[in-house]
């Protein structure tokens, strides 16, 4: 979830929405293992912590990397410890992977993104702790993939050079920045490829397969548009794409509309993960 502050989600206040669980349930989500602020780094002092969460039985499980969207400043909400991360790592775990939850410092203000460098410097962060710690989290960090929501999708080009990157999943992300308001103060024109996912697309091999999400009445301004030219460009350059529509859903569709399409499109995305990362 991100960019709770947009008119997309006016029927519910940001608490609300940071309480709203996946609308989608495992048989076994409430038996996974659960290891809750563990401090991946520390920065002026302060502590940043994850959530890992493991199957109940097994060894050096492939991990899923969960990229919250951009929180709106003044809140004190924490990405990890919301309904929709928390649903999230228990669903990854109880369909036999490991799920990292983290908190990083990409902001939405109004006057769009901030502390965009800084949210990257985070990712880059929590892999590197995750594999320094892998055999004693039990994880198998040479099977790795980076699940990105909303304004966490220019985030997805910072791990494509992670050793050990099986796939990418962009749920109702910005997967371009060119030319977008909400990027505007955190990224020069002059820099927007390197937060661009689309410009990834030129080199062969750059991306990897990539499970896409997006919301038919997705709100946020310019996100579809987004979507829409990666996927134009993923399309005449035969790149490894999985595109889902959800005709009908919102903007965080996966907490706010509990119906048959949703939960299609979550059974969808954890196939796609299972075959890359299990397969």
């Amino acid at each position: 979830m991100g960019l709770a502050s947009c008119s997309w989600s006016a029927q519910r206040t940001p608490e609300e929405l940071f309480r709203a669980p996946v609308v989608y349930q495992l048989p076994g989500m409430d038996a996974v293992r659960v290891t809750r602020d563990l401090v991946y780094q520390k920065v002026d002092g302060k502590d940043f912590k994850a959530d890992l969460y493991l199957p109940r039985e097994g060894a050096r499980f492939p991990l899923v990397v969960f990229v919250h969207g951009g929180f709106p400043e003044g809140i004190d909400i924490s990405g990890k410890d919301s309904g929709q991360y928390k649903s999230w790592g228990r669903l990854i775990a109880a369909s036999g992977m490991a799920a990292i939850t983290f908190n990083h410092r990409l902001r939405m203000s109004s006057e769009g993104a901030v502390h965009l460098e800084e949210a990257a410097s985070d990712l880059r962060a929590v892999i590197a702790w995750i594999r320094s710690r892998a055999a004693d989290l039990n994880l198998d960090s040479q099977r790795l993939a980076v699940f990105a929501v909303s304004a966490g999708g220019p985030l997805l080009p910072v791990a494509l050079k992670e050793p050990g990157l099986q796939c990418l999943v962009d749920y109702y992300g910005f997967l371009d920045v060119h030319g977008l308001r909400w990027f505007m103060k955190a990224v020069p024109e002059e820099r927007a490829s390197t937060w661009s996912l689309t410009d990834a697309l030129g080199d062969e091999n750059a991306v990897p397969p990539l499970f896409i999400a997006r919301a038919g009445r997705d709100q946020v301004p310019q996100m579809k548009d987004s979507i829409d030219r990666f996927v134009a460009r993923a399309l005449t350059t035969d790149a490894p794409i999985t595109l889902v529509n959800h005709s009908t859903g919102q903007h965080a569709f996966d907490i706010q509309d509990d119906d048959a399409r949703t939960r299609e499109i979550i059974e969808l995305t954890l196939r796609f993960l299972r075959s890359h990362l299990l397969g």
